[in-house]
């Protein structure tokens, strides 16, 4: 990981005495990481920081303007008298500016380190509370977007790993969840952020806050999420020795994914398939996402825009079967256009999925209207593109909880009874299958994100059936062992 480094150099300037930063490594206590992580959350060009125990900085080529009778001087790492600054980055410059609310400024032409004066009280950031030290840099490019994109300033917060994970837990699961689940979603995280290092090559922070890591809520936490990271101190996932791949997601709909079945590859280069990362049974049947459906009801011009596609008439799709039997990737024709080929992966995105499994089935009008009948709905039912006369019992059909990417709890359910009213064949399984124009594409599914490793919901209702952290960690990663790494 980056190391952050410091000398210390004191300099007069009207009297005023400031701390120059160089780089130093700063190593942790008992062998506990330091970590960098960029907070790509805060995307702005001026930014507020506070601490009601005072604030120490250091601060490199500064130079003093303004100053104000109530600012105390900085020597070493003294306190300042003042609680809270204003940092915005001067105009048609890379330099820094630092007011205090006393009229004080400072203009920093190199990196801005905070530091609170107690170790215990969060700094404040834009309104949010992170523990550790924040570091400030004139826009520069994260490779992800958010800070240090846009006209935001560069934002990296230094703290110790198992702090971190406690904002991550925050982040990633409820904490009135089961201890077991937290527990282990604790030892998948700190296993990921060893694994990973510097996962951003070319920036100022070995990770960032976003979904491209893992969501960091800063010191928005709780008991049992503390708890559960405390119960886990240096605990890490390995397979033959070496650290794993932790990924997890939040449901499968009762069976999780081979990674080279959801991450193929090439067909010239298929991914290589992790032992630990195998398909299991999962527990996941309280998720709210286990089974969903789409309320849009595409036409076949409306879907083959969707999918780029060119041509007319009828749409045609192929299944291509990877080396276990499953559905990799999908080829989608029209007549007089060219065929296309998408990964699972690639078609969620796409079209906005909640996860890569799937399944298509098409309808008319005239079997939507007929299965709306025999359910005896008192009405009108009304989907997207799609308008019944017919009644419904309570009015609520077609409507219910969104489950991300635009499906609903209420709308799946339905939507799953037409299909078996009708009989309707449903494109998921190996093989051809074409949609006839005047019919409606119809899209349902299980799950929720991308279903290798671990089931967040999944491992709750493991702890609910009362396994141990360790016992849901190894059914989900098969074949690794729980070791402390410090």
């Amino acid at each position: 990981m980056k190391a952050f480094v410091r000398h210390c150099a004191i300099i007069a300037i009207s009297s005023i005495m400031l701390c120059m930063a160089v780089p130093e490594m700063l190593l942790a206590a008992a062998g506990e990481p330091e970590i960098r992580v960029g907070l790509v959350s805060i995307n702005a060009a001026v930014i507020e920081i506070s601490c009601p125990a005072g604030l120490t900085a250091e601060m490199h080529k500064a130079s003093i303007f303004g100053v104000s009778k109530e600012w105390r001087t900085l020597e070493g790492t003294e306190s300042c008298a003042l609680q809270s600054f204003t940092i915005s980055v001067s105009p048609q410059s890379t330099e820094l500016l630092v007011r205090s609310s006393a009229g004080f400024g400072v203009k920093v032409a190199g990196p801005l380190r905070f530091t609170a004066a107690d170790s215990k009280v969060p700094l404040r950031i834009n309104n949010k509370d992170y523990f550790g030290s924040a570091e400030f840099a004139p826009p520069k490019n994260s490779g992800v977007g958010g800070s240090g994109s846009g006209g935001g300033l560069t934002v990296v917060l230094n703290l110790r790993l198992e702090k971190y994970l406690e904002g991550v837990l925050a982040g990633e699961v409820p904490a009135s969840w089961p201890a077991e689940a937290l527990k282990a979603q604790a030892v998948a995280c700190r296993t990921n952020v060893m694994s990973w290092g510097e996962r951003h090559s070319g920036t100022d922070f070995d990770i960032c806050d976003g979904t491209h890591c893992q969501v960091f809520k800063g010191a928005a936490t709780s008991a049992s999420i503390s708890k559960a990271v405390q119960d886990t101190t240096g605990e890490v996932i390995r397979y033959g020795g070496k650290l794993i791949n932790a990924y997890f997601h939040s449901s499968s709909g009762g069976r999780t994914e081979n990674n080279e079945d959801v991450w193929p590859g090439s067909e010239q280069s298929p991914s290589r398939a992790l032992p630990y990362l195998r398909a299991v049974d999962d527990y996941d049947q309280a998720s709210p996402y286990y089974s969903w459906a789409v309320s849009k009801f595409y036409t076949i011009d409306e879907f083959a825009a969707q999918l780029k596609l060119d041509g007319r008439g009828d749409l045609t799709v192929e299944t291509i079967a990877g080396a276990n039997q499953v559905p990799v990737r999908y080829r989608f024709a029209r007549s007089g256009g060219a065929a296309k080929t998408y990964m699972r992966e690639e078609l969620r995105n796409l079209l906005s999925l909640p996860s890569p499994r799937m399944e298509l089935f098409a309808i008319t009008p005239e079997q939507i209207a007929e299965a709306l009948r025999k359910l005896s709905l008192r009405g009108p039912v009304v989907f997207e593109g799609v308008q019944s006369d017919s009644t419904g019992s309570d009015g609520g059909a077609g409507t219910g909880s969104g489950a991300g990417g635009g499906a609903g709890a209420g709308s799946a359910s339905l939507i799953l009874d037409l299909r078996l009213q009708l009989g309707i064949e449903v494109f998921r399984e190996i093989g051809n299958f074409a949609f006839k124009t005047g019919s409606f594409i119809v899209i349902g599914g299980r799950g929720y994100g991308h279903g290798i490793g671990m089931s967040q919901w999944g491992a709750k209702g493991m702890a609910e059936q009362g396994f141990a952290y360790r016992e849901i960690l190894s059914h989900y990663y098969r074949g690794t062992n729980v070791e402390k790494a410090y």
